[in-house]
């Protein structure tokens, strides 16, 4: 089959870059023929992949999606793919990959009558709209999702597909992650007395680091260290670790490519988000064994519950009930959350969203031939 792949802008770190790549990647391996539509692509472009970079025009970033969508109709009309797969909102698709939050509630929630009433607003739910009136399959990762989108456009139920996860399972034993370990917190300057804490993520605000850094400073003990895993605007978040009195105990590590090393090494993953679909990285939390503390409106915030692995700070969330939170858990006997997440991992599937969206995509050609995805297709 011809497939095209379409997102607005390409870089190695993003959670839904990521999921982008893998998807690619995994039917390309399946035979076939990958085109990808893009307006800018960081990084190296894989073997057999054609990607096509096109020049938009637009002085702002809703203006610059709205033409991509524009064209993506266009190509659509033409009928050169057997499907088209989008990964942000836009016209022209045959499957919608719901990575974003709902727009219509998002904004709604998060600003005032007064930015209703800007361009920006006007694109993006323009964009959504569209997509929701379409014929597209929604693809969506958690239930929130569709709770979301039906709320605010009444999609009916056929239109959605639920994802199974995509994580890399753990293949490492207790005594390599425990050597990785000695070996991290050595490097990091984390004595064994010591709490680390790790926060992995892009875009530093929606990810609630600000949140992570008065919850630290409310324990006021020098034990507890922070590490700050993903590309964000650093500035003002430093200007708080300062205004905070933590220099010592906050280390932003920037983009990374040892996350799993990291995860070893820690004894709590943060994941504090205003505003989450799914969160990978609490999936790939819990194959490590480490215990998660987690705001309950991330997507994938049940598992955590489902596997007793941590806890949930309660929406909406208040910070002096996270500080508290905080200061419980690590007070806690952290080894009972460690073996309930790897049980939790062994026993549960996280692991197969690429080899469902193949069967999906083959599904829309008759007696297509599926094919089977292994873990080689995924990227950690």
């Amino acid at each position: 089959m011809k497939i095209a792949l379409c997102l607005f802008k390409y870089y190695p770190f993003g959670g839904l870059e990521r999921d982008f790549l893998n998807i690619a990647t995994a039917l390309e391996r399946c035979g076939h023929e990958i085109h990808i539509y893009t307006m800018k692509w960081q990084g190296d472009i894989p073997e057999n992949f054609n990607v096509n970079l096109l020049k938009i025009n637009g002085h702002s970033n809703h203006k610059r999606a709205l033409s991509f969508s524009n064209h993506i109709k266009k190509i659509k009309l033409t009928k050169q793919y057997d499907v088209i797969i989008g990964f942000q909102r836009m016209a022209g698709l045959d499957f919608y990959f719901a990575a974003d939050v709902c727009f219509a509630r998002s904004a709604q929630q998060k600003h005032g009558f007064w930015y209703r009433l800007t361009p920006r607003y006007r694109h993006y739910l323009q964009l959504e709209k569209m997509l929701m009136q379409s014929a597209a399959t929604i693809l969506h990762l958690s239930p929130f999702e569709k709770r979301d989108y039906q709320y605010y456009y009444n999609v009916p139920d056929a239109r959605f597909q639920a994802l199974t996860a995509n994580v890399r399972r753990n293949d490492k034993d207790k005594q390599q992650m425990q050597a990785i370990k000695n070996r991290v917190r050595q490097v990091l300057k984390v004595n064994p007395q010591e709490h680390m804490l790790l926060m992995v993520g892009s875009d530093y605000k929606r990810k609630g680091v600000a949140r992570a850094l008065h919850a630290l400073a409310a324990q006021q003990s020098p034990q507890i260290k922070l590490f700050i895993a993903g590309k964000g605007k650093v500035k003002p978040m430093l200007k708080l670790t300062r205004s905070l009195g933590l220099n010592s105990q906050v280390i932003f590590l920037g983009a990374r490519d040892d996350v799993a090393d990291l995860m070893c090494a820690a004894d709590v993953l943060l994941h504090l988000a205003h505003e989450e679909t799914a969160g990978k990285v609490i999936l790939e939390a819990l194959t490590f064994g480490l215990p998660v503390l987690v705001t309950e409106n991330c997507g994938y915030a049940f598992h955590v519950k489902n596997a007793q692995a941590g806890e949930l700070i309660r929406q909406p969330a208040q910070q002096a009930n996270l500080n508290q939170t905080l200061k419980q858990f690590l007070q806690a006997d952290l080894s009972f959350y460690r073996t309930n997440a790897l049980k939790y991992a062994a026993n549960t599937d996280m692991y197969s969203m690429l080899e469902q969206i193949v069967q999906l995509v083959e599904s829309r050609k008759p007696a297509a031939a599926t094919c089977r995805v292994t873990q080689d297709s995924v990227v950690a």
